[in-house]
């Protein structure tokens, strides 16, 4: 009874028994859009420069499938996508803060989801860390002005 009204109140729904957890799936994108996950597993990304796409306003988000917050990015950036040839959302799923990837990019990260959003000459036009999505429309904004 516990763990059902803990994760009502999260918004979740537990089921009891074994092998009936996992983590919620992906929203579905819009079609046509223009969505890459880098990583899956925590891996080493060399270089963090050949996420961003030339041309386009490049949304880089460091996320976590146990990360609620990151669920709630992902929400939103469907919404976002539908209709704007002119942005690039990549995913970089992190597996945990021990792993390859963040230990590289995150080391001064306090919480995710981070998301770093480029303009389209690929100019880093804002770091975000956490759930604001008002600062993230904002830096959107911000990127198709430039």
């Amino acid at each position: 009874t516990a763990v059902r009204q803990l994760s009502a109140h999260q918004g979740f729904q537990a089921i009891l028994g074994e092998g009936q957890g996992r983590y919620l799936d992906e929203p579905p994108y819009p079609s046509g859009a223009d969505v890459k996950t880098i990583t899956k597993g925590g891996d080493e990304v060399p270089e963090l420069s050949l996420a961003v796409v030339t041309g386009k306003i490049t949304i880089v988000d460091f996320t976590a499938s146990w990360c609620r917050p990151c669920h709630q990015i992902d929400a939103h950036m469907a919404k976002v996508l539908a209709g704007r040839g002119d942005l690039a959302y990549r995913r970089i799923q992190i597996g945990d803060w021990d792993t390859p990837v963040a230990q590289r990019y995150l080391k001064n990260v306090s919480q995710l989801p981070f998301v770093i959003v480029y303009d389209a000459a690929g100019v880093k036009v804002k770091e975000l860390a956490g759930l604001d999505l008002p600062s993230l429309d904002a830096a959107i904004a911000q990127a198709a002005r430039k």
